[in-house]
């Protein structure tokens, strides 16, 4: 059984670890706050550059299609590479 004193002694404890919980809580809302006009830019920039990545796959695409109906050679060339795989 607990005694008076030990149960006071717990409670200070808990109370300071309540204080120190919402300390950490107000602390990390401010630095999430700090960051996300940074992390927004950031995601912004790395949508536009998948963006330009897309653009010039499709357009390697056609490429590779143009060529291996105009280049017979091409396709065997295609067909032979080690990276046809990764490619189709």
């Amino acid at each position: 059984m607990e005694t008076k004193r030990e149960k006071e002694v717990h409670e200070v404890q808990l109370q300071n670890s309540q204080r120190l919980i919402e300390e950490q809580a107000t602390a990390n809302a401010r630095c999430d706050a700090e960051t996300a006009p940074a992390n927004t830019v950031c995601d912004a920039e790395t949508t536009a550059r998948a963006a330009e990545q897309q653009i010039q796959i499709n357009i390697l695409k056609i490429v590779v299609t143009y060529m291996q109906g105009k280049e017979p050679t091409f396709s065997d060339f295609m067909t032979a590479s080690p990276l046809s795989a990764a490619i189709t």
